[in-house]
């Protein structure tokens, strides 16, 4: 399989995994931001609301395989956190938030992650398959996509 279709597989895999978790209201998903992007294994980091994480702790790692529910190639490591323990990391120069800033891409947020998206020095624009998608749902091109935006398609994408 070549370098573009691993690619194409994982892409997918992500934004529906990242649609999944937009969903939750349990602990509702304020950002995803994907780095590492030079790493064969795909790196997710998840801002969630109501997250049990504190400032200060270590951030919640887990690691995913391909299997029935999330098709992909490699693996998947998922890293979740509290918008209150990503400040923390980010004002304590952690080794995670030094591989967002170096490569850090923004997935999927809303308009309470600003914030977190201006620690990070992040800047927000929006993917190939977004800016396809969204000229597709509204029929104009636009290189960024505002979270109502967003919030459409990933409903388009989950149906």
């Amino acid at each position: 399989m070549n370098a573009a279709n691993i690619a194409k597989i994982n892409e997918q895999a992500l934004r529906r995994l990242i649609a999944a978790h937009a969903t939750r209201f349990d602990e509702p998903l304020v950002l995803a931001v994907r780095y590492k992007h030079d790493d064969r294994d795909m790196h997710l980091l998840e801002v969630l609301e109501g997250f049990p994480g504190e400032p200060g702790e270590a951030p919640f790692e887990t690691e995913f395989v391909s299997s029935p529910e999330l098709l992909l190639v490699g693996k998947l490591h998922l890293t979740l956190v509290s918008p209150a323990e990503l400040i923390s990391l980010v004002e304590n120069d952690a080794e995670i938030a030094k591989c967002l800033r170096a490569d850090g891409t923004v997935e999927y947020y809303t308009s309470s992650a600003r914030p977190l998206i201006e620690a990070l020095g992040l800047k927000v624009s929006a993917s190939s398959s977004e800016k396809q998608a969204r000229q597709e749902l509204l029929g104009e091109f636009a290189a960024t996509v505002t979270p109502e935006e967003m919030e459409a398609i990933r409903k388009s994408w989950a149906s």
